[in-house]
């Protein structure tokens, strides 16, 4: 069985119902090199977690994705979708 990738930090965010967000940052096993994971999931009624997709990136290009996520959230702030 292969060793768990070494975490360091781990966000939490709560969507509607029992789905959540998570961002995490780790590293493999027997890497140096750290990533940046963003998972989909929800929380069973026992309070586990279950996870339905996810993406990993390098962490050289989560600043990247930080600023393409804001250039998104400041765009919705010009439209109007009750027109």
């Amino acid at each position: 069985m292969a060793e768990p990738w070494r975490e360091f930090a781990k966000e939490t965010v709560e969507l509607t119902g029992a789905n959540f967000v998570e961002v995490k940052l780790s590293c493999p096993p027997d890497g140096d090199k750290l990533f940046v994971g963003i998972s989909k999931g929800w929380k069973r009624d026992d309070g586990s977690a279950r996870y339905k997709s996810n993406v990993t990136v390098p962490i050289e290009k989560a600043e990247d994705i930080v600023t393409a996520l804001k250039k998104i959230v400041d765009k919705s702030k010009e439209i109007k979708t009750d027109e």
